[in-house]
């Protein structure tokens, strides 16, 4: 399976708060994802694949089907945009993926690389 540059990916993060659980604090972001089809091609998002990591270095790997709910058919310079969240035991951090796509015609699969970018709080310098 190859990683394709045909689809852009752009991420802009937002710190949504902290919930109080025990002893414990969870903090909540939401990130915005645009992808763009910059191929002459169709596309289909069928998987995507996250890893978080918490400014204490812990790891949490997910996995699954699609997009909140969706897998997306793109075509030619289309722009699917969607919203999730994540929470994270510490006040900063990280996350990145892949997403796996098909080509309709071909049935060819590929991934999509997701830049690593931040989770932060107003203010907290990571």
């Amino acid at each position: 399976m190859m990683i394709s540059e045909q689809v852009t990916v752009r991420v802009r993060t937002e710190y949504v708060g902290v919930e109080e659980r025990g002893r414990t604090f969870h903090h909540a972001f939401a990130y915005h994802i645009e992808i763009t089809n910059i191929s002459n091609r169709t596309i289909q998002l069928l998987t995507r694949e996250w890893t978080i990591i918490d400014a204490d270095g812990h790891e949490d790997r997910v996995e699954g089907e699609g997009v909140v709910g969706e897998l997306p058919i793109l075509g030619e310079n289309e722009l699917f945009s969607y919203t999730s969240w994540a929470m994270i035991g510490t006040n900063a951090g990280t996350m990145h993926g892949f997403y796996g796509f098909i080509d309709v015609d071909s049935q060819e699969h590929f991934r999509v690389e997701i830049p690593c970018f931040r989770l932060s709080r107003p203010g907290v310098l990571h």
